[in-house]
């Protein structure tokens, strides 16, 4: 972060041009071009909007009612994220390929203005009054057959698979993965606001694609919000309904085996996306239903400042931070106890013919240790954020 005397000119003014949305006691500001994007409490964008360049620090602390230690505190935070005149933001590389990680690698295409031309001749060619209700009833029409011959499209895609043809799962998750993203872009300009960016990836070998769609932030309406972030899931649902049909429909082959891959790649993926414990659609739509932003971060700090015995939930925020940091606690350990399950079953069992050489038991108590130590690295890098 820059020093107080790098953010603190003589007169400071706040990059241009700058839209704010307030909700609540948090105020949403875009600021710049390109945008940048940053969350203020009401009080920091008030002295926030004194900088235009015709005050001084001490001028506008005055006028704010504060110590200048308090304006200069905000213009720290505006400067680390390339908000003053004079300031960048720390940026991603531009439209290019680069390793973010050992295991993630992506490409991203940053300012997609083709994407808002498509969407904006999509909309004439198909106004929205008139497909969405036919898309709707389609897709309600789908989830009722799916519903009808579940069983059925689980056995059909599993008698579908096979590993000469295990390759096509990695395009059909990269396709779901796509299309996904692509309903939160295209929700998220239907309501007049920008997508930032677009990529693709490999995350520790798996396809992922990404958007950026800061700019909901600036919709006043919460239910927007929430619709642009499950818009990606209905996607999905439209896509889990439509390969299930064509797993039905398809006789063997290679498409059969393709819908077959793209089925339970969009049955997992709808799963974890909607999971509020992953940082991930689910996650985002309750943190608005709830309205506690930065929810699993708040939640990590408060089980990491305070001892277990000394929380004390005096109030509905309190009650909620302990009930998620409890709840993602639990899944953690459920999870890795199911994986030690598998891994010892399939290596031990499958591939070396050690039937039952590890107990349940065993397994589940080696998912539990590896949870309790990923979970106290968790609380450790909380802790140390907090005190930063």
């Amino acid at each position: 972060m820059p020093s107080t005397s790098e953010t603190a000119p003589e007169r400071p003014r706040l990059a241009e041009p700058v839209e704010a949305t307030a909700d609540g006691g948090q105020v949403y500001v875009r600021i710049g071009t390109p945008p940048s994007y940053l969350r203020l409490g009401a009080r920091a964008w008030s002295i926030a909007q004194l900088l235009d360049g015709s005050r001084t620090v001490d001028e506008a602390a005055r006028e704010a009612g504060c110590p200048p230690a308090h304006v200069r505190k905000v213009m720290a935070q505006l400067a680390a994220n390339g908000l003053l005149e004079g300031t960048e933001a720390p940026r991603a590389h531009g439209g290019d390929v680069h390793r973010q990680s050992l295991f993630f690698l992506k490409s991203t295409w940053h300012d997609p203005r083709s994407l808002a031309t498509a969407h904006r001749l999509l909309a004439r060619w198909c106004p929205p009054r008139v497909v969405l209700p036919a898309l709707v009833a389609l897709l309600a029409a789908g989830v009722v057959v799916c519903a009808l011959r579940w069983g059925d499209m689980l056995s059909g895609a599993n008698d579908a698979l096979s590993w000469s043809a295990a390759w096509q799962v990695w395009p059909a998750i990269l396709l779901r993965a796509v299309v996904h993203e692509l309903g939160h872009a295209f929700t998220c300009l239907s309501f007049g606001r920008s997508v930032a960016a677009l990529g693709v990836g490999l995350y520790y070998f798996q396809p992922v694609a990404f958007t950026d769609v800061s700019d909901i932030w600036l919709l006043r309406a919460r239910w927007r919000r929430v619709l642009v972030h499950l818009s990606g899931p209905l996607v999905d649902l439209a896509i889990l309904v439509a390969s299930g049909c064509l797993v039905l429909a398809l006789s063997d082959g290679a498409a059969r085996t393709f819908a077959a891959y793209l089925f339970l790649s969009t049955v997992v993926g709808i799963v974890a996306t909607l999971n509020p414990l992953l940082r991930s659609d689910g996650y985002f739509v309750l943190t608005e239903l709830l309205r506690e932003d930065d929810l699993r971060e708040r939640a990590m700090a408060l089980l990491a400042t305070t001892a277990p015995w000394r929380v004390r939930v005096r109030d509905r925020t309190t009650a909620v931070l302990v009930a998620y940091g409890a709840l993602s606690f639990v899944y953690i350990v459920v999870i890795l106890g199911v994986a030690a399950n598998v891994a010892s079953g399939f290596l031990l069992g499958s591939v070396l013919g050690l039937e039952n050489a590890v107990p349940a038991p065993l397994a589940w108590t080696a998912g539990a240790a590896v949870a309790v130590a990923l979970w106290l690295r968790m609380l450790r890098q909380a802790r140390s954020g907090t005190l930063a």
